[in-house]
């Protein structure tokens, strides 16, 4: 879990601790890709702590004020600065996960540990690729809110864009027809671009710096077993029946 937002750490500590109550042995990875990264989420003594540090010298400062005119202000996904620092935060993830996995001595550890599922956060897709690659057997991925729309459509969940807008549409699921032709062209593009920006750059750093015949990243998302989202099911927007 990378710990640079308190906020999905939080949830994870809610997990863990949940688990580790239940009479589980936990064991939570907390990967630090932001050089000086709040921890000020604690987990209780049930629960065993590794931390790894992946960071490549990117601070908090780097990021504020993205995060100030995203937040309170009205900064576009298209304008150039949030682009900049878009790419700023996916460069974190992706340098992250290249400098965990050239982290010979964890891998082994991670390995030799030979836990029996571990439980990925839905933020990027490299530690998907960190269970394949030390051979966890089974795996949930973990929604910190509703189902996310990248996470439906990879494990196969019907979307159908006239009744369930992209999650960041201003939208209920009752639409005219502009904000359905909205929801269609929000998910069409959405499902093109993240696969390139994410999970492709994910499978190319596995295929670089660990194996040359990694497989599709893509391919191991499809076989997850199970996804677990933190909501209420009566407020999810309605999909269709066979979906459930």
């Amino acid at each position: 879990m990378d710990i640079k937002q308190s906020s999905q750490v939080g949830w994870n500590k809610r997990v863990a601790e949940a688990l580790a109550q239940a009479g589980h042995d936990v064991t939570v990875i907390l990967v630090q890709t932001m050089e000086d990264a709040e921890k000020d989420v604690q987990f209780s003594k049930d629960v065993k702590v590794h931390a790894l540090n992946a960071s490549s010298g990117i601070t908090r400062s780097d990021m504020e004020d993205f995060q100030k005119k995203a937040v309170f202000g009205d900064l576009a996904l298209w304008n150039l600065e949030a682009r900049k620092h878009m790419d700023l935060f996916m460069g974190m993830l992706f340098d992250g996960c290249k400098l965990t996995l050239q982290n010979k001595e964890f891998m082994q550890w991670l390995t030799d540990q030979k836990f029996d599922l571990a439980f990925v956060h839905m933020y990027h897709t490299c530690p998907i690729g960190l269970v394949h690659a030390s051979k966890i057997p089974s795996w949930i991925w973990l929604n910190s809110g509703q189902l996310m729309d990248n996470v439906a459509n990879a494990i196969g969940v019907p979307t159908p864009p006239s009744y369930v807008p992209p999650l960041m549409m201003e939208s209920s699921d009752e639409m005219d027809f502009v904000q359905r032709t909205k929801s269609f062209i929000g998910h069409t593009l959405y499902n093109l671009i993240w696969p390139w920006i994410v999970v492709n750059k994910e499978t190319q750093i596995f295929r670089e710096h660990w194996d040359p015949e990694f497989p599709d990243i893509m391919d191991l998302i499809k076989k997850c077993p199970l996804v677990s989202m933190n909501f209420y099911r009566t407020f999810e927007i309605r999909r269709t029946l066979w979906a459930v």
